[in-house]
Order: C-alpha cells, then sequence, then structure tokens
C-alpha cells in the first residue's frame, strides 16, 4: 500500500492547475508522464493507493465544486484508490507524535516557519499513512517528506519517478540533437 500527498495528487487529477518543484523547489519535468508511468506499474502490482482526506482538500481548493464532485465520484469508483478519512485510529497517532515533540521540548518538530495548521496537516496525513500500513508517500513536499522520514516511512518525490519510454517526447533542441 502506498499514499499520495496533495502534491502527487495534483498532477494526477488536476495537471493543469500547477507546476510542481521537487522539495528542493526545481521545477519537474513531464510531471504527468511520471505519475501515469507510477499508476501503471503500482496498477501492475495491484497496490492500493491511500488518498488521505487531508491531501484531497489541498487539492480541491484548486478546483471548483462540481469538479471536485466529479474526481471523487471517479476516485470512489477506482478499485485502485482508497479514500482514507483523518480517523480515531489516526486522532491518536497524531496525538502520541505531537505528544513525544512537546516531550522532546519542541511542539512543531523543528518547523518554526510552518504555520501551526500545516504542521497538523502534515502530522494527519503522516498518521493516515501509519494506520493504513503504507509502505511508501509520494510527495514532494519538503516539510512533510522529512517529517515522514523521521517516522520511518519511505518517501519518493515525482521527480525521481522515471519518465516512461513510451510517454517521453523528446525536445530536439533542449536535447542538443539540433546541433549534430
Amino acid at each position: 500500500m502506498v499514499l499520495f500527498d496533495a502534491t502527487t495528487l495534483l498532477v494526477l487529477i488536476a495537471p493543469q492547475a500547477a507546476v510542481p518543484s521537487d522539495s528542493s523547489g526545481k521545477t519537474i519535468d513531464y510531471p504527468k508522464e511520471r505519475v501515469d508511468g507510477l499508476l501503471e506499474v503500482l496498477k501492475k502490482r495491484n497496490e492500493k493507493i491511500i488518498i488521505p482526506t487531508p491531501a484531497l482538500s489541498e487539492v480541491f481548493v484548486r478546483t471548483d465544486l462540481q469538479t471536485s464532485i466529479q474526481h471523487l465520484e471517479r476516485m470512489k469508483k477506482s478499485r485502485y484508490l482508497r479514500i482514507e478519512p483523518f480517523c480515531e485510529r489516526a486522532a491518536i497517532e497524531v496525538a502520541q507524535m505531537t505528544r513525544k515533540a512537546i516531550g522532546n521540548g519542541d511542539k512543531r518538530s523543528g518547523r518554526d516557519s510552518e504555520t501551526w495548521a500545516k504542521i497538523k496537516y502534515d502530522r494527519q496525513i503522516v498518521a493516515i499513512a501509519a494506520v493504513h500500513r503504507a509502505a511508501t508517500i509520494y510527495s514532494d513536499d519538503k516539510k512533510l517528506t522529512a517529517f515522514a522520514k523521521d517516522r520511518g516511512f519511505n518517501v519518493v518525490g515525482l521527480g525521481s519517478l522515471p519518465i516512461p519510454d513510451n510517454k517521453a517526447q523528446r525536445d530536439f533542441f533542449k536535447d542538443g540533437q539540433a546541433d549534430a
């Protein structure tokens, strides 16, 4: 089982909404093709993809109500996607994470530049991954990535995903072929 954070989910359902950047701020080339390739691999493995409701709400901010409802209905019908809420078990996970951070003397876990709301969202997403035993989180959110890795998760960014051969289109000028 894997989990898609808002950065990956946005490319999946609304690729025109934003140009994604990796955790270092570099623009990711071929983001839609990379996500499509990942989906092909995950489908072949019959892997389930967790869509946490906090990430879903972040993505739906970028779409109108009708479009959000349409995407939600399509996701519910997919045998590969599982929309998972922030439930009681996840609430307990977040409470334990926050209690540990407070015990370590830093409620924000070193994320002073983040809003408290953003920190809570990230903890909710990581808690949902923990409760549903996701092996990997796909995200380009630098702060969420650090937090998830601290909790023992494998985190993969879009930029590190391969571009499938059947999806890649070479740019004649960009690739230096025009000089040959």
